[in-house]
């Protein structure tokens, strides 16, 4: 009988959500929020104040920018922000297409450094998920990179240095990475770029959409938390 309230103690402990994943969307959750009050308090620069100073900052703004988002990605941070900010410093598509390679950069170096040190070494900053990478990986194949890069609840790094400890293959895990992080990057970048000539009602509806799509990431997450894991 003991035994049966123990194991229905670990099943329900298995199925409450992680509380990095309540972190995460608190964390953007705020930060969208704190932008959103911040443009209706104060407004944003226009493109002409932005666009003056990128020209007197000359071209090393975008290779500084990359270097930076690079940085950014192989720490572990949060990089939205710097994808709103792509879009206000570089606009469409230059911003999209900055911050996209800038990711492609650091999504393929950190794909090495995990590899390099291997499976014990990933496993110390990425936990559980790991484990969880590596079932979706066994079920799915590269499918299963293309999903998580398209459900932003999902952490970019985590599944940058946990790809390069699976049976993912490079060529393949790039393949995927680089379409799967398009939606989130433009519409990142779009928000930026054109938020500023937005109407309060537009702004809010994109924030809104993204919120939705995070919460769409957080209950498949859920479900596939709830399938039963194959021995």
């Amino acid at each position: 009988m003991e035994r049966d309230v123990t194991d229905g103690g670990r099943e329900d402990a298995t199925h409450k959500t992680p509380p990095a994943v309540w972190w995460r969307l608190i964390a953007l959750g705020v930060l969208l929020g704190g932008g959103l009050l911040l443009w209706l308090l104060f407004g944003w620069p226009t493109q002409q104040d932005i666009s003056s100073a990128l020209e007197n900052s000359g071209l090393w703004t975008p290779v500084v920018f990359a270097a930076g988002h690079v940085v950014a990605t192989l720490l572990m941070l949060p990089k939205n922000i710097l994808s709103i900010a792509a879009g206000l410093m570089f606009g469409m598509p230059g911003g999209a297409l900055l911050v996209w390679a800038s990711a492609m950069a650091g999504a393929g170096t950190a794909f090495w450094i995990g590899r390099y040190l291997g499976r014990d070494g990933v496993e110390r900053f990425t936990g559980r998920h790991l484990r969880r990478l590596d079932q979706l990986v066994e079920r799915h194949g590269v499918l299963s990179v293309l999903v998580v890069r398209l459900i932003p609840v999902i952490s970019f790094s985590t599944v940058n240095y946990g790809c390069g400890v699976t049976a993912v293959r490079f060529p393949a895990y790039l393949l995927a990475t680089a379409v799967g992080i398009v939606p989130g990057t433009v519409t990142y970048v779009v928000l930026g770029a054109y938020g500023t000539q937005l109407a309060p009602w537009q702004l809010i509806l994109a924030v809104g959409a993204l919120v939705a799509l995070c919460v769409a990431g957080l209950l498949v997450a859920r479900t596939r938390r709830h399938k039963p894991v194959d021995p």
